[in-house]
């Protein structure tokens, strides 16, 4: 059994975000929490900048990679 591995560029990724307004990770998550309000529960808040990244980003930055693919490999269909 194979499993395909393919790349999302940078610039491409951050394309996709930045169409949805989104300046950073946090903008993000917040709008993978309104697509998803399964994950809602788990948005972490904004920290300040002298306090490390909450664990739960590591959710949202998956998803936010898996979102980006689909909308991508959709669009070039």
């Amino acid at each position: 059994m194979t499993i395909p591995i393919t790349r999302i560029r940078e610039p491409a990724f951050k394309s996709y975000f930045e169409r949805h307004s989104c300046r950073d990770k946090y903008d993000m998550a917040r709008l993978l929490a309104g697509r998803f309000p399964e994950m809602a529960w788990r948005l972490p808040e904004r920290p300040k900048f002298y306090e490390p990244e909450p664990r739960p980003m590591l959710y949202f930055d998956s998803v936010a990679l898996a979102a980006a693919y689909l909308e991508l490999t959709n669009s070039n269909d």
